[in-house]
């Protein structure tokens, strides 16, 4: 899934609907959201210049005489919508994506640049993501900046800074790392903002393997395009993971120690280290599938017992079989759950939350932006 976004600051000239087509074909878009159009009609004749099929949809904002407009395109063999609202400054689409089989939700938003026009905007546009549960994607100029270090040359403006960040807040949107270029809009005498980015989530997070957003090159307007890139490449076996309950209790230390200990020396030096690690590896493998397997469907086995436990104690009254059978199934159940909360933890390497936080939305959200963060892209090798 590719989704471009550009401030292109009035599409009526012919030159500016040329550069728009150009960046469409060169980064094979599936949907692209364009601000700022300054046009109160769009005719479709000038969308099929722009698109390079005639299976594409469209859904416009006009703008308020020469200020605002908004424009949404995409590939309708792609995206199959079930239903556009359309505000002045935001449209929102819920649709389909065939590719996933997803059903989502994509704004594209162009926000007023004053901060009581923008409260309004964020009040409607969170209202409507709340009448909505599934993967949301909000992309486009919010002519707000969320951090201080997203602007220079130009004075803070905290009003606005904080009531943006009140609204991505609420709304529960995950600010993705920006790949290519640190500002988003540049403007005379060194002054640089970073006024647009997409905004996803955590359902969006979870339902691609890799997502990356890319500035890319500058073309005839003063804001950046943006590239929204959700792929699902498969690279191969994951690598080998240690986790840390594995530790927990001595029967499974000592199951370890033991097969560690059963294997003979082969080779000399580290070559027989190295031998026995990989061993080990396929061992541990194995142990954790027949010892932990899917923790989660192991949680839902052991509550279910629990539940058996707690019927027959309504049903024949509490004798000391079915008390005990209640004691190790809770027992069983809190293992199981502290296993499940340490996995996440090392898996999003959150090492300052030591207490425990039984909610490991945070560890999901935090091991998944740090595969996005990870992403390599590409690599350059002799200029190539």
């Amino acid at each position: 899934m590719r989704i471009l976004s550009w401030n292109v600051r009035g599409l009526g000239g012919g030159a500016k609907r040329r550069s728009v087509d150009e960046v469409i074909r060169k980064n094979k878009v599936d949907m692209v959201v364009l601000q700022e159009t300054k046009l109160e009609d769009v005719p479709s004749m000038w969308v099929s210049s722009l698109w390079y099929s005639d299976s594409f949809e469209m859904a416009v904002s006009p703008s308020m005489g020469a200020s605002g407009g908004i424009l949404i395109i995409w590939e309708g063999n792609k995206f199959n919508l079930i239903n556009v609202v359309v505000y002045p400054n935001f449209i929102m689409l819920q649709g389909r994506w065939q590719q996933k089989d997803m059903v989502c939700c994509i704004v594209g938003i162009y926000a007023p640049t004053n901060v009581a026009g923008q409260k309004l905007v964020w009040d409607s546009v969170l209202t409507r993501l709340n009448e909505f549960e599934g993967p949301c994607c909000v992309v486009d100029d919010f002519n707000a900046i969320l951090y201080e270090t997203d602007r220079i040359g130009v004075s803070d403006r905290y009003a606005e800074m904080e009531a943006f960040g009140e609204f991505v807040h609420a709304a529960g949107l995950i600010d993705l790392p920006l790949v290519g270029k640190r500002f988003t809009w540049f403007g005379y005498g060194n002054r640089c903002s970073r006024i647009y980015r997409y905004l996803i989530s955590s359902c969006w997070l979870d339902a691609f393997i890799s997502i990356q957003q890319a500035a890319l090159k500058r073309g005839v307007s003063d804001h950046t395009t943006l590239l929204l890139k959700c792929d699902d490449n498969d690279w191969g076996p994951r690598p080998f993971r240690f986790f840390n309950c594995w530790m927990d209790g001595r029967a499974n230390i000592r199951q370890i120690l033991e097969e560690w200990c059963r294997l003979t020396k082969v080779g000399v030096g580290n070559e027989n280290i190295v031998v026995k690690l990989r061993h080990l590896k396929q061992f541990l493998k194995g142990w954790n599938k027949d010892n932990f397997g899917d923790v989660n469907k192991l949680i839902a086995d052991v509550q279910q017992q629990l539940d058996n436990a707690d019927e027959a104690m309504v049903e024949g009254g509490a004798s000391e079989e079915i008390e005990a059978a209640s004691r190790r199934w809770m027992c069983a159940l809190w293992r199981a759950m502290r296993n499940k909360e340490s996995m996440w933890r090392q898996k999003s390497r959150a090492t300052w939350l030591r207490l425990g936080d039984r909610n490991t939305t945070y560890f999901h959200r935090t091991a998944k932006l740090r595969t996005t963060r990870n992403y390599i892209p590409g690599l350059v090798i002799e200029g190539v």
